[in-house]
């Protein structure tokens, strides 16, 4: 997506060093780091949090174990910087770009398809699955998923609700509650009904009659009160 790679490419063979001991150049270490964290997630999609070992994802990577922990200290720090490189990667592209759309519906059908697209991804599914981890065996890590969240989606559709309340387009008197229910209904139960329960066809016609019936049924209930 917008030209970032995408998770497992980052195998592709790294620039040999050189064979003078010293520092690694700045710019080879970056790809290094990226090559690392685009390999962890592989692995952990591949094997699971808690079967996936350092020994795993260093092998993976072709860097020593002693690299890793240079880098990242533990196995939980490891995980965190994966997640991080993941929402920039592919979150952030689509909450940092520039809001389309005359009108608030125009603008959040748009926010939550981009959204719901990126969820239903493949590459999406491991963060999904971290996160759900995190909850109970890595509370610090949630902490820093929920604020990624709050920072990236849920900060993209509070700025359409406050843009739209101060042209007069809808009315909404809790703004982290809306802000936080258009996420739940317009990315998080769609993605649940396609990948979980299966009721609902993953296809791009399905996912637009959802977002559309749902945002009839959101923006009815803001709708200014006629004087």
């Amino acid at each position: 997506m917008n030209g970032k790679r995408e998770i497992g490419s980052g195998a592709a063979k790294l620039p040999d060093r050189s064979p003078r001991r010293g520092r690694i150049p700045q710019e080879l270490a970056a790809q290094l780091g990226d090559h690392i964290l685009s390999i962890t997630l592989v692995e952990l999609e591949r094997h699971g949090v808690d079967a996936c070992g350092m020994d795993t994802i260093a092998a993976a990577a072709k860097v020593s174990k002693r690299t890793l922990y240079q880098r990242y200290g533990s196995k939980n720090s490891l995980i965190l910087h994966a997640i991080e490189f993941a929402f920039q990667h592919y979150i952030e592209p689509v909450t940092a770009a520039t809001l389309h759309g005359k009108t608030v519906r125009e603008q959040l059908l748009r926010a939550a398809n981009r959204l719901l697209d990126v969820s239903l991804q493949p590459k999406a599914a491991v963060v999904i699955d971290l996160a759900k981890w995190a909850m109970t065996h890595a509370p610090e890590i949630a902490v820093k998923i929920r604020q990624m969240t709050d920072e990236g989606p849920m900060h993209l559709f509070r700025t359409i609700l406050e843009q739209g309340v101060a042209r007069g387009e809808i009315i909404v008197d809790d703004l982290d509650f809306m802000t936080l229910f258009m996420l739940d209904t317009l990315v998080r139960i769609p993605r649940f009904r396609v990948v979980t329960t299966g009721d609902m066809s993953k296809s791009a016609k399905a996912r637009r009659r959802y977002l559309d019936q749902s945002l009839d049924f959101l923006l009815q209930a803001m709708k200014k009160a006629p004087e």
